[in-house]
Parts: structure tokens; sequence; C-alpha cells
């Protein structure tokens, strides 16, 4: 998937080799694109609303009919390439052609985890307040290997109370099944990912990283 977003990101600028060390300083707060939007590390979340036609194959399932609740893994750090694929996710056109990674103006960790698990997922990942991406647990291994502790104190957009990732991290959940007899405990599984609320980056899972 890396591959493929640098293709998009060359597409862009014609002629131009995009490495690493030409990206902007994500660590600069004025970083910009080539539009002029920002796209540092500490780059407003809602600087550009998310209107995207869902698409059907975004890896995101409808919700389960059982509860679940997310059991929190950890908070992990983006690398400065993935902090500037996922900032462009609002500035790309092209992002409602592309698959699994989701925004959602009401999300939750809990909404997160109906939706995932409706997919068939057990694990997933939440960024930014708004975005989040579902895994299996064979992928996560790969996904969260070598990464250090994030920053994540991005509220979440559905629930203020609760943090959904950083800037520049995100807060990965496994989802626990419940029982049966344990539903009354369980926490109740969110909606689906509607056209005005729904974003798409990505043929393959992650925040800008090909971890399938």
């Amino acid at each position: 998937m890396l591959a493929a977003m640098r293709t998009v990101v060359e597409r862009d600028a014609p002629g131009k080799a995009n490495t690493i060390d030409e990206l902007p300083d994500m660590n600069n707060d004025d970083a910009t694109d080539e539009k002029g939007d920002p796209i540092g590390v500490l780059a407003p979340s809602s600087s550009k609303p998310i209107a995207l036609q869902p698409n059907k194959d975004n890896g995101a399932g409808s919700p389960m009919a059982i509860t679940a609740a997310p059991e929190h893994v950890g908070c992990f750090t983006l690398s400065r390439m993935e902090v500037f694929l996922r900032n462009r996710i609002t500035d790309n056109p092209r992002a409602s052609t592309l698959v699994r990674v989701n925004s959602k103006a009401d999300m939750t960790p809990q909404e997160c985890a109906g939706i995932c698990a409706g997919g068939g997922h057990d694990v997933f990942a939440v960024s930014r307040g708004d975005l989040f991406t579902c895994l299996s647990e064979a992928d996560s291994a790969g996904f969260l290997g070598g990464r250090g502790n994030g920053v994540c104190n991005s509220p979440c957009t559905g629930d203020a109370s609760q943090t959904c990732g950083g800037h520049a991290a995100f807060d990965a959940y496994k989802i626990v099944p419940r029982g049966d007899d344990e539903n009354a405990d369980g926490i109740a599984l969110g909606n689906s990912p509607t056209t005005t609320d729904t974003a798409t980056t990505s043929p393959t899972t992650g925040f800008g990283v090909d971890v399938l």
C-alpha cells in the first residue's frame, strides 16, 4: 500500500521524486501541502470536512447483532510518512475509490468495535479523533511491531471524554466478544459509516502502511 500511496503522491506532483527527505517536517506546526493546507502533526483534525461516498468494500461491516467490548492494547506512534498520508485523506478527491480507513463524525472505540466486528475483524486502531481502521489479530503484530509509545490525546468525535489516538499516534484495541450470558454487561455496538461521514484511503489496512 505504501508503494501505491507514493504513486498517488508522485502523480499529484509530476516530475518530483517525493522521498522521505523531501517531505515537509512533520514536527513543524506550520507544515503545509502543495495546496497550502496544514499537514503538520499539530494540524487541526477538523480543518476540512469529510463528505465522501461510502465504499462498499471498505473493510468495515455492518454492526454485529451481539455486544462486545474493546480492550485497549496501547497507544503507538505513527511515522512521518503515515502522518503525511493520513492527513491527505481529506485532500485527495480519489480517496472515495480507495478502501479500509473510515471516518465517523460520531466516533468512539465502542462504535468502531461494532463496525469492525461486523466485518469479521478482531482488532482496530483509531487516530486523530475521527479515523479508524479494522485489522485481524494475525495482521496486528506486524502493524504494531517496532513502534514506540505515542501521545493519544485527541478527543473522540462521538464522546469527548474518551480519546481516539492523536495527531501523530493511534490507539489500538482488541475486540472482546461477550457471550449471551454476559450481554447485560456488554457494550452496545454502533452504526456503520454513512455517506456523509465515511472516508476511505488505502487498499490495505493501516494509516498509510502496507500491513497485509
